[in-house]
């Protein structure tokens, strides 16, 4: 079965996720396909060097540009989001805190799992 780069299946219920947040990562996946549907159109613009088209271009680039915006802001509120979850589970049971060892973070993945 080829790979479409679509998640396989429908997403999980809000309740099951594994941090508040999480389901920005359905948003960037949705921005990520957009810009990769905007490159394509650029190349291709580009390649025909038609003035119609390289001037396309121009409103191309600039939505494209907003939207790596959009995914660094996302990505800056996932990383928040995530840093909290961990914050708080460690707080909740100090025995979890990572003393520079990776056993912090495997209590932490076991409790979102």
């Amino acid at each position: 079965m080829p790979d479409t780069g679509s998640p396989p299946g429908p997403p999980e219920p809000a309740g099951t996720q594994p941090w508040p947040g999480f389901d920005k990562f359905s948003a960037v996946q949705g921005i990520l396909d957009r810009n990769h549907a905007l490159i394509a159109e650029i190349d291709q613009n580009h390649a025909s060097r038609y003035p119609e088209g390289l001037q396309r271009n121009v409103v191309l680039i600039r939505e494209l540009n907003e939207n790596l915006t959009k995914v660094g802001d996302l990505y800056e509120e996932l990383s928040g989001a995530f840093m909290q979850r961990v914050s708080s589970a460690q707080s909740v049971n100090p025995e979890n805190r990572n003393n520079g060892d990776e056993a912090g973070w495997e209590t932490v993945e076991r409790e979102a799992a």
